[in-house]
């Protein structure tokens, strides 16, 4: 019996110092010891890698403009976040992956005479919504016309023709545009040019991957700007941060005036 009272005292007296030890570890004022920090993975090096576009002449020239983007010095993450998911399109490149037989030389300011093709775009409807804009936000236009001294018809007419005044401004992904004329040919010094603009406007902060949306040829916005465009003399006119030439009227037509006043406007003279 002494022998289990004895063995009993012991686990008590273990239990006890056991006890003691926990709460001293943990005792007020004293900090418990830092959690062990997860390693940080090695940033990634090399040759960008992608899934295949289904076009092998698409994916070997991705590879080599990648290359020559990062050896550029641009971010490697926007690099790739611009050149993911690109695929053949048939304006561009035709189904059987050769160089498209109609389509952009079909467009209307290359297929048809001069008379003919302005008679759509000076349209009663189109004049007259034209004046309507201008009705509408008289002291935007009154702003526009003091900070650029571009007359407001001007940039109403380029509103217009580029765009019905926002309605069709394009549904294209502007990088996978670009891509498919770089990859088309006749157009890859231009195409890549353009490419590198948009990896530069994301670097920026100017604009997120998803507000990359084009027409055809790679235009975007309200008064169809090209990349490099934009980066020249894309302007923030309503203070919010953004130079938003896709959704902002504002941003929109005060890029457009810029453009102009730096490109040799002369306020009223006439056009001819």
């Amino acid at each position: 019996m002494a022998q289990i009272a004895l063995r009993r005292s012991h686990i008590i007296a273990a239990a006890a110092m056991t006890a003691l030890v926990a709460s001293c570890a943990h005792s007020p004022g004293q900090a418990a010891p830092p959690p062990i920090a997860a390693p940080v993975p090695a940033p990634e090096t090399g040759a960008i890698t992608y899934a295949s576009s289904g076009h092998a002449g698409m994916d070997i020239w991705r590879v080599a403009f990648s290359e020559k983007a990062l050896a550029a010095g641009h971010d490697r993450e926007v690099v790739k976040s611009v050149l993911t998911g690109i695929s053949p399109l048939e304006l561009w490149i035709g189904s059987s992956f050769q160089p498209a037989k109609t389509g952009i030389e079909d467009q209307a300011e290359f297929a048809k005479p001069i008379w003919d093709y302005l008679r759509v775009p000076m349209s009663n409807s189109r004049i007259s919504t034209g004046a309507s804009r201008l009705a509408e936000n008289p002291a935007l236009f009154d702003s526009l016309e003091a900070a650029y001294g571009v007359d407001r018809e001007a940039i109403v007419a380029i509103w217009g023709m580029e765009t019905s005044f926002g309605a069709v401004k394009g549904s294209f992904d502007a990088p996978n545009v670009l891509a498919n004329m770089a990859v088309e040919g006749r157009r890859k010094s231009l195409a890549e040019r353009e490419l590198l603009s948009l990896i530069k406007i994301l670097e920026q902060g100017d604009a997120e991957r998803d507000d990359l949306i084009a027409g055809w040829a790679g235009a975007m916005g309200h008064t169809q700007f090209m990349p490099s465009t934009f980066i020249a003399y894309a302007e923030d006119f309503d203070g919010d941060g953004k130079k938003d030439v896709w959704e902002s009227e504002a941003d929109a037509l005060a890029s457009t005036a810029n453009y102009l006043a730096n490109s040799g406007y002369t306020l009223n003279q006439p056009w001819g």
